[in-house]
């Protein structure tokens, strides 16, 4: 959608029902994504988002640290990259899908 709206701009406000339920679906995940953040950063575990945060507070100039929404933006592909990983492999599970 995004090059195709960067050729047609107007396209993505069309009142279309795919269109809205995409922006929604986007919003949903960013909104999330932005909440997992937050958090992290208050609250540290093991995972690969704590991982992140810590790394990025270590850097000592500030020009190289990840802003919180490049920090949103990462989550959200390793959403999209879990959820893809999952999907494959289920595929090639034994029995019904």
């Amino acid at each position: 959608m995004r090059i195709t709206a960067t050729i047609f701009p107007s396209i993505t406000f069309l009142p279309v029902r795919s269109l809205r339920e995409l922006r929604e679906a986007k919003n949903v995940i960013r909104a999330m994504a932005v909440k997992l953040v937050r958090e992290k950063q208050v609250k540290s575990s093991c995972d690969i988002l704590s991982l992140m945060i810590e790394q990025n507070n270590r850097v000592t100039d500030e020009k190289d640290a990840l802003s919180e929404e490049e920090m949103v933006n990462q989550v959200t592909v390793f959403l999209a990259a879990g959820h893809e990983t999952t999907s494959l492999g289920v595929r090639f599970l034994p029995g019904p899908h």
